[in-house]
C-alpha cells in the first residue's frame, strides 16, 4: 500500500523467503529482489506492479521497467 500511497517505486533487496516462488520445469525457487511501482494517471493510482528478480536491479533494468511500466499505463487508458 506505500507505493499505491506515495506513488513512488520501492526496491526490496531482502524479500522474504517464500513471499513469492517462481516455477519452471527445471524446478523452483524464490527470488531475493523486488521491484515495485505505481501505474499513476490524473494524480490516481490505478495499479500496483511488482517484478521480482534473483539478483539486485542494475540502473538499466529500473530504466526498462519504468519504460514498461508507462507502456502497460498506455495500455490501461486504452481499455
Amino acid at each position: 500500500g506505500q507505493v499505491a500511497k506515495e506513488q513512488k517505486h520501492t526496491i526490496v533487496n531482502s524479500v522474504p523467503d517464500g513471499y513469492i516462488n517462481s516455477f519452471s520445469g527445471l524446478g523452483e525457487s524464490s527470488p531475493s529482489c523486488m521491484i515495485v511501482f505505481p501505474v499513476v494517471q490524473d494524480g490516481n493510482t490505478l495499479a500496483v506492479i511488482e517484478v521480482a528478480s534473483f539478483k539486485p536491479f542494475n540502473e538499466h533494468a529500473i530504466y526498462f521497467l519504468e519504460e514498461f511500466r508507462f507502456l502497460n499505463f498506455l495500455e490501461l487508458n486504452q481499455a
